[in-house]
């Protein structure tokens, strides 16, 4: 039996959010949850897709996650202080705890985008969920570049970063290569050999739809 009542939830509070900003509302409350939320859907992902792993795999999923968070905080903290992996940008006071000038909720993004991703690119391509990860990779990491269309400039106008300027080309191109990398990385913990719950493909469009929001409404005069 299907329970729905989750993916309401999250689409009410993604849709909620987006709704609040373009109002001009709960602005204070919602900067203060903004890197919170973060690492709870991380969380909530994570453990929504470990038990649909079998039980050896459960560890190498478990280290691999950790992989993520944790690699995907040292990408950024090195793109931020080099500028040469992104492009060159900084990230505001908005999304807190911060380590080093990096938002501590960052590394778990990476996760939640990851698997999110993932869990998509597994909808689209069903016949190649188990046997086939080189195509599957790619897709993830495509998908993690198309999320990131969307996001970078509600992230802007939310104050979460700022950029020089436009993100430049090689900021998309980071994206996918990290993505594919590290979805790659994951066919040692068999995330590609069965589906991951639909739930996690739902944070996908329901962050999608969050900052679809904010875009339209910073658009508004």
């Amino acid at each position: 039996m299907t329970v729905w009542w989750p993916v309401a939830s999250l689409y009410l509070i993604m849709g909620a959010g987006g709704l609040w900003h373009a109002l001009g509302l709960f602005q204070a409350a919602m900067s203060v949850i903004a890197g919170p939320l973060l690492i709870v859907l991380a969380i909530a992902v994570f453990l929504v897709t470990r038990p649909v792993l079998s039980p050896t795999m459960r560890t190498r999923f478990d280290v691999w996650s950790a992989f993520v968070v944790v690699a995907g905080f040292l990408v950024e903290w090195a793109g931020v202080e080099s500028g040469f992996i992104f492009g060159t940008y900084h990230y505001g006071d908005v999304l807190q705890p911060q380590l080093f000038g990096v938002p501590v909720s960052i590394g778990f993004a990476w996760l939640l985008m990851l698997l999110s991703s993932l869990a998509l690119a597994q909808r689209i391509l069903p016949r190649f969920v188990g046997n086939n990860a080189l195509i599957l990779a790619p897709v993830t990491g495509a998908l993690m570049v198309v999320f990131d269309l969307l996001m970078e400039p509600a992230a802007v106008a939310l104050e979460y970063w700022t950029w020089g300027g436009a993100p430049p080309v090689q900021n998309y191109i980071a994206w996918f290569v990290l993505g594919t990398l590290f979805a790659l990385v994951g066919k040692s913990a068999s995330i590609f050999r069965t589906s991951v719950p639909i739930f996690v493909v739902h944070t996908w469009f329901a962050q999608a739809l969050y900052f679809l929001i904010v875009n339209m409404s910073s658009k508004l005069p």
